[in-house]
């Protein structure tokens, strides 16, 4: 019997040697990592571009009015965009590879002897008997033949079969620790507020010192808000007292002040010292107005009571003058 043939081992041997197992699982992991890459930017594009606005060196966040009425008043209310919105941070949290090779080398010999072999010989004999007047005769033959056949066959096969399945689960990460942050500031900021230009006062009362004790100057801040409840940024506020004029002591006209960027303006009230006579507390209104009629805010200056001797203005006789 001839040997079994390994050649279809030897082929499927080396090719499962030949099955490209870094291209197969580094190509996915390779994959995933640029699928981060991407959610990330994908992330800060949105950010950049829906949440935010102005020029790239001074983006603000984008506000959201919704205006609604609370107690019979129109209010509106200003949420930062980004916090509305849900930030897509998607994560690629696990990368399953399931890989599977199948090599399949069979090797069969399959073996028939078929020889054929034929001989044949032949002979025959004749034979007399008898007494008296019978007599007999026998011919007598004999043959043989033999025959052998035989055949030999063998045959070969291999197969070779690899698979591969890929699972890759992404889902939503939590956010980053900064950009949680930002946006609890962002939601810390969202506050109901009337739907009109408004002017702030510090202090929102104002107290004088004694007016006998010589001319004095109050210093007060007043910042403007837009009907946007954003700080406005070079508008006139003026301000107006009632009474219009004050005789003892006297208040000084105030002058217009224009806000700075930072929507604030500073006052100066200057006061003179009192005179002669004695006086209550009194209370003078200051209504601060701005451009948009609609804003305006009143506060009280408060000025102590007081009692201001008059001073003599007779003169001393010169020493030896008369009486």
């Amino acid at each position: 019997m001839p040997a079994i043939d390994t050649t279809p081992s030897k082929v499927a041997t080396s090719a499962l040697q030949g099955i490209p197992f870094s291209a197969l699982i580094g190509g996915p992991l390779g994959a995933a990592v640029d699928a981060q890459a991407q959610s990330a930017k994908t992330t800060i594009d949105f950010i950049q571009n829906v949440g935010m606005t102005g020029p790239a060196d001074n983006r603000k966040a984008i506000q959201v009015e919704f205006v609604y009425y609370a107690d019979g008043r129109e209010a509106k209310l200003i949420v930062p965009l980004l916090t509305i919105l849900p930030i897509p941070y998607l994560s690629v949290d696990s990368v399953d590879i399931e890989f599977k090779a199948s090599i399949n080398a069979s090797s069969s010999t399959y073996q028939e002897d078929s020889t054929e072999e034929e001989s044949k010989a032949a002979g025959s004999a004749e034979v007399k008997f008898g007494w008296g007047p019978v007599s007999a005769k026998a011919n007598f033959e004999a043959s043989y033949s033999s025959k052998k056949d035989s055949k030999a066959t063998k045959e070969s096969k291999y197969s070779v079969e690899y698979t591969m399945d890929v699972k890759v689960h992404a889902g939503q990460e939590d956010m980053p620790a900064g950009l949680a942050k930002v946006l609890n500031i962002l939601g810390d900021s969202i506050t109901p507020t009337a739907n009109k230009a408004n002017i702030q006062v510090v202090p929102s009362t104002i107290v004088a010192n004694d007016p006998t004790s010589g001319a004095q100057e109050l210093f007060v801040t007043a910042i403007l808000f837009d009907e946007k409840a954003m700080r406005a940024q070079g508008k006139t506020i003026k301000v107006s007292m009632n009474p219009e004029t004050l005789e003892n002591p006297k208040i000084n006209e105030i002058a217009d002040v224009t806000t700075d960027e930072d929507g604030s303006a500073e006052f100066t009230i200057s006061i003179d010292k009192a005179g002669a006579g004695t006086q209550a507390a009194q209370r003078v209104k200051l209504t601060f107005t701005s451009e948009d009629p609609a804003a305006s805010k009143t506060v009280t200056l408060v000025i102590p009571a007081f009692t201001m001797e008059a001073q003599s203005t007779t003169q001393p006789n010169p020493p030896g003058g008369d009486a």
